[in-house]
């Protein structure tokens, strides 16, 4: 029994598939295998089953990745490679997206180190190099030859094709074709003859039919002897019987390829399903992490104001509690940490409201603006404010320079009024 792997494993190439092909034949297995490889996890659950049954594998085109880890199942010196393929192995990868924590980050990483420490035992089982060389090979992600990979222990055999194979794969082929035709037409004799019996023929000429439906050999094959004068009444109606099974054939043939349509739209479907399923998922802890950003924003700049005892007006108070903007709670935050910064150690006597000062010389470079800044709603342009006064004016101290700012709004055309 000769089975084909070909394409991607954990979709093209399953266990469940494999299994359905070998589970009940008594026959020698033999693969042919070509693939850049595909699930971990797949293909070392189709290494487990295969290994007791030593099948005999072939390596065509590319064997690489969980590709090479089913190879590794050949039998005793019935591993395989051609002359032009290709055998590479390396460490397991996974894919994250989204927001993890440390311990999660940890978890994967453990069981990277799992998956490895068993890929790398089943390539040191099969070719016996030690520990060292396994991992050289291993982490360099090598690619290796037919010769290379022979050398290293990784296949029994280099399979070298010449002209006389080439003439002797189109003699099997056609050997094949020939039986697949042979087996083909004894079945449409057969189900002609089935029909035969069951139809209306006139007396005088059934005895004849019947006489005809008999003269077949053992193969199947029918015979012209037997022929009588009214032959032709048994040979016409053969003709039609032949001509609707036919037809019958056409329309199954059609059906089958509207069914294999119709099944390769909805893996397609499926799998487009599941990629919307995983953005909308990403989407929804992308904005879940956002407006938590937002909101503990808000709790800080609260909090700051109530620690520097700075009065502020309610209005500024529900500006920063109904913000929903990611820049604008951040440039309210960085305000409101000036605050905090710079009355935070003051001893402030009961009654009395701190007033704030500053001895740096305001000298701004900044060009005349048209538009006036509002650093309740224009986040953004507040922002590239405080990082421009604070590296012309203060060496990049965003606090001193959102301290200018607040003591000096005309002079950096900035207003803190509500729109």
């Amino acid at each position: 029994m000769t089975i084909d792997l070909f394409g991607y494993v954990g979709y093209d190439i399953t266990l469940q598939s494999l299994k359905s092909k070998i589970e009940d034949s008594k026959e020698d297995i033999e693969l042919n295998i070509s693939t850049y490889g595909g699930s971990y996890a797949e293909g070392v659950a189709i290494y487990d089953y295969l290994l007791p049954k030593k099948p005999t594998i072939n390596i065509l085109g590319v064997c690489a990745s969980a590709g090479s880890t089913i190879a590794m199942a050949a039998g005793k010196g019935k591993l395989s490679m051609s002359e032009n393929a290709e055998f590479m192995i390396h460490p397991v990868r996974t894919m994250l997206m989204g927001f993890y924590t440390e311990n999660e980050l940890d978890d994967e990483q453990n069981n990277l180190n799992i998956y490895n420490k068993t890929t790398k035992r089943i390539y040191q089982k099969r070719t016996g190099l030690d520990s060292d060389t396994i991992d050289e090979l291993f982490n360099n992600e090598k690619t290796m030859d037919a010769e290379t990979a022979k050398e290293n222990g990784f296949i029994d055999n280099i399979i070298v094709y010449t002209d006389e194979d080439d003439a002797n794969n189109r003699a099997n082929t056609f050997i094949n074709m020939m039986k697949n035709i042979n087996l083909n037409y004894n079945k449409v004799i057969a189900d002609t003859n089935k029909k035969l019996n069951k139809l209306n023929i006139p007396e005088q000429n059934k005895k004849q039919t019947t006489n005809e439906n008999n003269i077949t050999n053992t193969n199947g094959d029918a015979s012209m002897a037997g022929k009588t004068e009214n032959a032709d009444v048994g040979i016409d109606t053969s003709r039609e019987t032949i001509n609707e099974l036919t037809t019958q054939i056409n329309e199954l043939k059609n059906e089958l390829s509207k069914k294999d349509n119709a099944i390769e739209m909805q893996k397609k479907d499926e799998i487009i399903n599941s990629m919307k399923a995983e953005i909308d998922e990403f989407k929804r802890k992308e904005s879940e992490h956002t407006n938590e950003v937002i909101k503990s924003n808000i709790d800080k700049a609260l909090a700051n104001i109530e620690n520097s005892k700075v009065e502020i007006t309610d209005e500024f108070k529900t500006t920063i509690t109904n913000c929903n903007d990611l820049n604008l709670s951040n440039s309210l935050l960085a305000i409101t940490e000036g605050y905090n910064a710079k009355f935070e150690n003051v001893k402030i006597p009961e009654g009395d409201t701190p007033t704030r000062k500053t001895n740096e010389k305001l000298e701004s470079g900044l060009p005349s603006k048209t538009k006036l800044i509002n650093a309740y709603t224009d986040g953004k342009e507040f922002d590239a404010l405080i990082d421009k006064v604070a590296t012309d004016e203060f060496d990049g101290d965003d606090l001193k320079a959102i301290d200018a700012i607040e003591s000096n709004p005309d002079l950096y055309n900035v207003t803190f009024t509500r729109k």
